[in-house]
Parts: C-alpha cells; sequence; structure tokens
C-alpha cells in the first residue's frame, strides 16, 4: 500500500502536461495504468458526488474489433472492396454477370481466353455491383476432406493475398461448396473461417461472409465458427480491468514492466525481482 499512496500522492501534486501516462506494477506482476485525458470528460459522469475516490468498473476496453463477420444478403449489394465469386458455379457465375452488364462477362472471357491457367480473373465492377472489384476465382469440390480442406485454404488464399497486395482492405466471400456442391456445411465454414483468421492478422482487413436469406442453417455454422474463434478464453477475459478515477482511466494487466510503452514506470526497489 506504500508504494501506491506514493504514487497517489504524486499524481495529486501533478499537473496533466507533467504526467500522462503512469506505470505502477504491484507484487511483481499487475501493472496499473493512469491515463490523463487533457480535457474534461463524459467520465466523470460515472462516478457519484457521495464517493469520488472509488473508482468505477466500465466495460473492458481492450477488446478488439473482430475482423471477420456474416451476414444475410447478396454478394451484388455488399459494398466492399472486393466480392469473391466461385466461377466454377454456374448460378452464382451467371447471377454477377447479369447484374453487371456485359462489360463483366466481356472482360472475364477476354481475360480467360489469355490466361486460362490464371489462378484469379480481377474485373472493376460497372457500376450495378456495390463492390469495386470482383474477383473469379475456380474451385472444385472432392469427397476426399484432405483435397478439399487444401481446394478451399488455396481459394481463399488466392483471394486474400490479391487483395493484400492491391491494398484493399474490405473483401467479401460466399459460402462455397454449401449449395449444388452438396459439402458438409460445418466442414466448410470452419475451414473457410480457420483460413481466413490465420491469414488476417497480421493485416488490417475485415473479411465478410454474405449467405442467401433462406440458408439459416449456413449462416448459424459460420457465426458458430466466427465466435470460437474471436471470442476471448476465460483467462484473457480476466486480463485487463477498466475503472474511472477522476479524470484519468486505470486499468490493470498481467504483463512486463519492461515493455511497457509509456512515460514513466514505477517499481519498488525492494523488490529483488525488479532490481535484478
Amino acid at each position: 500500500m506504500e508504494v501506491t499512496q506514493k504514487v497517489a500522492q504524486y499524481i495529486s501534486d501533478s499537473s496533466d502536461e507533467e504526467v500522462d501516462i503512469i506505470t505502477v506494477i504491484l507484487f511483481n506482476k499487475l501493472i496499473i495504468f493512469i491515463l490523463f485525458t487533457e480535457s474534461d470528460s463524459d467520465n466523470d459522469a460515472l462516478v457519484s458526488e457521495n464517493d469520488d475516490d472509488i473508482p468505477r468498473l466500465k466495460s473492458n476496453a481492450s477488446t478488439q474489433t473482430s475482423t471477420i463477420g456474416v451476414c444475410y444478403g447478396d454478394l451484388t449489394t455488399q459494398e466492399a472492396d472486393v466480392i469473391v465469386v466461385c466461377s466454377s458455379s454456374e448460378y452464382l457465375f451467371k447471377s454477377i454477370c447479369k447484374a453487371d452488364g456485359d462489360s463483366v462477362s466481356n472482360s472475364y472471357t477476354k481475360q480467360i481466353k489469355d490466361n486460362p491457367d490464371a489462378p484469379v480473373i480481377t474485373v472493376t465492377a460497372a457500376g450495378r455491383i456495390a463492390s469495386k472489384m470482383i474477383y473469379f476465382l475456380p474451385w472444385q469440390s472432392n469427397p476426399d476432406e484432405s483435397i478439399l480442406r487444401k481446394s478451399i485454404e488455396k481459394f481463399v488464399s488466392v483471394a486474400l493475398e490479391q487483395a493484400i497486395q492491391c491494398n484493399y482492405r474490405n473483401i467479401t466471400f460466399p459460402a462455397i461448396g454449401c449449395g449444388g456442391f452438396g459439402c458438409s456445411i460445418q466442414f466448410i465454414a470452419r475451414t473457410m473461417v480457420e483460413n481466413v483468421h490465420s491469414k488476417v492478422k497480421a493485416h488490417s482487413m475485415m473479411v465478410s461472409f454474405v449467405i442467401q436469406p433462406d440458408r439459416k442453417d449456413i449462416y448459424d455454422e459460420f457465426k458458430k465458427q466466427i465466435d470460437l474463434l474471436e471470442s476471448p478464453s476465460p483467462s484473457s477475459k480476466l486480463r485487463i480491468i477498466c475503472a474511472t478515477f477522476g479524470k484519468g482511466d486505470i486499468e490493470a494487466e498481467m504483463g512486463d514492466i519492461t515493455k511497457q510503452k509509456v512515460d514513466v514506470i514505477v517499481g519498488s526497489t525492494s523488490s529483488g525481482i525488479l532490481t535484478d
């Protein structure tokens, strides 16, 4: 308590200009961040007049925005940088070409004629499709799960790599194989979601899966697989807590004090671990 009392006294004696961020380590494990705002904020409204000194817990501030989503809809109406189309699906291919007119089908036909082995055909949307670009990729089902998994991973990887190379940040996939191909919905959803998740970790991208409105079974399975990947584990949920303290915010988390990117770190000189 002596350490925290001294830090609290130092904070109370300091102006906002003098102290922006302070990191305190307690028991060699618990780190507290106190972040001061430059001006008054709505945080003050979270503390009652009778107990100004008591921090009020808020929702976890460390929750990250999901990079993967699923929705009901139509590929042609998705306002994304890129929509991905399985060119092997006759129904999907025709519906996209019909929606965007002859310019799309003519561009696709010319490119596939010039380079029949191209892993992806990229076509600029003509305006009647909401996305900027259309990626046409071939894909075939296979009864062998090992081969099927590799083909799905290739389909996803080629599309994502092309989008990343062109600096696109928003891409939408269909649920390939879940319609006329008759593949296992669970297998397709798990493979696509896991592969997308592993690919976008190092990139700031939003990836969506669009599902036909009448296929709740497909939507539910994709949502389930996304929730399994995106939901934090019980241990990570307890990793950070946040509270309001006067004009500042307090965060406590498990970590290494030497790796904190802050203005000041405070440690006890009587701690053998810290002094070593």
